[in-house]
């Protein structure tokens, strides 16, 4: 291979490497045109979705076989009766 072969390899990755150095995520640019009434429409759609989605995961656990308590309960409590 030529020089000028390995050298032209070296700048492709190169300017890979600096438009991967140059990003800049969407979340930051986006944090300008954020206002209270978009903060205030996404907590409304955030306790609507917990309000939803607790009920169902307990009935998806229900309806799986797993007794209600055990839905209720906390993963890893302290209690060892509750792993048998």
């Amino acid at each position: 291979m030529s020089k000028s072969g390995s050298s032209n390899n070296r700048y492709k990755i190169g300017k890979k490497m600096k438009s991967t150095l140059d990003f800049h995520p969407k979340f930051l640019a986006s944090l300008a045109s954020y206002s209270k009434e978009k903060f205030t429409k996404d907590l409304m759609a955030g306790i609507i979705v917990g309000i939803v989605a607790l009920p169902l995961a307990i009935a998806f656990g229900i309806a799986s076989g797993v007794s209600p308590e055990k839905v209720s309960s906390p993963p890893l409590s302290a209690d060892s009766s509750s792993l048998s």
